[in-house]
C-alpha cells in the first residue's frame, strides 16, 4: 500500500473519530442540562474505554466528574427556574472549554462557571 493510501486512510479514521466524538460530547451535554449526571459520567467514562489514546474521552469525562462534584451541588440549592438558566450557561462555558482545553482541572474551570451560578438565598 502506498503512502499517500496509508495517510488516506488514517486521516480518515481521525475524521470520523472526531465526529464520534462530538455526537458524545453534545449526548453528554444533553445529559448534564437535564440533570442525569450519573449518565453522563457513564457514557463519558464507555467513550474512554472505548478510546484511551483520545484526549478528548479523557476531557470529557473529567469535565463531567468536575460538574457533579463541584457544580451540580451548586444548582440543587438553586429554585428550579434559576436554576435551569445557570445550567444552561454553566454547560455552555464547559463546552467552550472543552473544544480549547481537554486537561481539566477544577481550579481552569470553576473560576470560569462559578460567576453565572447565582448565590442562593
Amino acid at each position: 500500500m502506498s503512502r499517500w493510501k496509508q495517510y488516506r486512510i488514517r486521516k480518515q479514521q481521525k475524521r470520523k473519530l472526531k465526529k464520534k466524538s462530538y455526537r458524545v460530547e453534545a449526548r453528554i451535554a444533553e445529559l448534564l442540562s437535564v440533570g442525569e449526571v450519573e449518565r453522563a459520567l457513564e457514557l463519558a467514562q464507555e467513550f474512554l474505554v472505548k478510546h484511551p489514546t483520545n484526549v478528548r474521552a479523557w476531557g470529557y469525562r473529567r469535565g463531567v466528574e468536575i460538574w457533579k462534584e463541584h457544580i451540580e451541588p451548586k444548582l440543587a440549592r438553586l429554585p428550579q427556574d434559576k436554576a435551569t438558566v445557570a445550567r444552561a450557561d454553566a454547560l455552555k462555558i464547559l463546552r467552550g472549554i472543552w473544544k480549547v482545553d481537554h486537561r481539566l482541572t477544577p481550579e481552569k474551570v470553576l473560576p470560569k462557571i462559578e460567576p453565572v451560578i447565582p448565590v442562593s438565598d
